[in-house]
């Protein structure tokens, strides 16, 4: 039996059998959800775990909190997209299998495009002085680089272009979808309640919600993120490219795991002249980065042009349905 992932044929997009109406009503409710979650559960996770782990800091339970609602609201929502994107294409004779040779070229195709562009991207930073070669790398930490590669890449693909891109693309249209995707991407990598500590001894009811919305107010301000953020923001824009070309997500997680498989290395290997080894992050900060992902974004654009990804139905499908 065969595993359908290609969620953006033009068969599983503004299709008849789940209007844009239908999906922006389920994006909402999920949202509403999410929010909710996200502030009633971090309180209840404290209360009862509390005495179990009494290093662990009130931040920590809302961070844990956060993932927990983003699967109960909005997993539901993209399991329902990504079962209907597999009828569909079955519908219209889209699923069969090609073997394993084809998925397996992408994914090795997109990992060492991923590693070549963040060699690239280090290089940006040691010739402008920005970072320093300190090598360091064992053979357990690139083990770990890349295994934790592999798994993030696989999980996040799965949900943000796998589930909330084609639920986007199927509210506003496929290039809406593919750049507001990009800016949800983005900004879910800043959403982090760190430092955040109630009043008082205790934990109120209400404490979940403080610590939202001090997980949200730094995407009021641009400068805290600096170029970071418009890093993150390409990055989504280039995986969200790769899924909508290819059609499905098979280039698109080759290329994340090779990203943060990159990141993780050349986190150990450079580091600041002047300071400790910093997180792997930091690498996204800076010209080099903007560089480096703005040239790939564009040579995306490019290729997504000569397949003519923007015009007709594969540009506007799904907007007024």
């Amino acid at each position: 039996m065969s595993i359908n992932i290609n969620p953006f044929s033009e068969a599983s997009t503004g299709g008849p059998a789940d209007s844009p109406r239908l999906a922006l009503a389920e994006l909402l409710a999920a949202l509403a959800a999410f929010v909710l979650l996200a502030g009633a559960l971090p309180p209840v996770m404290y209360w009862i775990a509390a005495d179990w782990f009494p290093a662990m800091p009130f931040s920590r339970f809302c961070s844990r909190a956060l993932l927990v609602a983003a699967v109960l609201s909005f997993g539901p929502v993209l399991w329902r997209q990504w079962r209907l994107s597999q009828a569909e294409a079955e519908a219209a004779g889209e699923a069969k299998s090609g073997g394993w040779k084809g998925p397996a070229l992408a994914l090795a195709a997109g990992f060492l495009f991923g590693i070549a562009s963040l060699v690239l991207l280090c290089a940006g930073h040691i010739w402008t002085g920005e970072r320093v070669w300190s090598g360091g790398l064992l053979v357990r930490t690139t083990l770990s680089a890349l295994a934790t590669g592999w798994a993030v890449s696989v999980a996040e693909e799965l949900v943000f272009r796998g589930g909330l891109q084609l639920l986007m693309m199927r509210v506003c249209g496929n290039v809406a979808g593919v750049i507001l995707t990009a800016f949800i991407f983005a900004t879910a990598h800043f959403l982090k309640p760190e430092g955040f500590a109630p009043d008082g001894l205790s934990v109120p009811w209400h404490a979940g919600f403080q610590a939202l919305g001090w997980a949200f107010a730094p995407v009021l301000d641009p400068e805290t993120y600096g170029t970071a953020y418009i890093a993150y923001l390409l990055v989504g824009l280039i995986l969200g490219g790769v899924a909508w070309g290819t059609g499905n997500l098979w280039a698109a997680i080759g290329l994340h795991a090779g990203w943060v498989f990159a990141l993780k290395v050349g986190s150990i290997v450079t580091q600041p002249p002047t300071g400790p080894h910093t997180a792997m992050g930091d690498l996204l900060t800076g010209a080099p980065s903007i560089v480096v992902l703005g040239g790939t974004c564009v040579a995306v654009i490019m290729w997504l042009w000569t397949k003519q990804m923007f015009v007709g139905k594969q540009f506007a499908e799904g907007v007024r349905q």
